[in-house]
């Protein structure tokens, strides 16, 4: 079951966080992170008490009963998600290949690199 979870958040994970700046807008943006974030920990801090609690009531085929069911109402209220994600137009035209729109973002940070003054370090090698 693990294997299962971890597969399908590959996939999930990444496009939550491309998603939801199309569907709070700019505004919202830092209040919707705070809020998946929460939401994220809560679920790591509840849902092991809730299944053993889940288990000590019905055993292990009322776990994963009720554990698909979670799946499929998460999967019935993304169904119901009503927005484009694809990229905008402009997004794609910008720069020609694919390489040339990656590369220069990284060139303009690696080269701001040099100016910026270094921190302290935290520990010492000293013997």
């Amino acid at each position: 079951m693990a294997a299962i979870q971890g597969t399908i958040g590959l996939f999930f994970t990444p496009a939550e966080g491309a998603l939801l700046p199309r569907l709070v807008g700019e505004d919202h943006l830092v209040t919707a992170n705070a809020l998946n974030a929460l939401n994220d920990n809560i679920g790591m801090l509840v849902g092991p008490v809730a299944g053993a609690l889940l288990y000590a009531k019905v055993g292990i085929d009322g776990v994963a009963l009720a554990d698909a069911a979670t799946y499929l109402v998460s999967a019935g209220l993304i169904a119901l998600i009503r927005t484009d994600a694809r990229p905008e137009r402009d997004d794609l035209a910008v720069g020609g290949s694919a390489v040339a729109r990656v590369a220069r973002p990284l060139r303009g940070g690696f080269g701001a690199i040099p100016g910026e003054p270094r921190p302290p370090p935290l520990a010492s090698a000293a013997p």
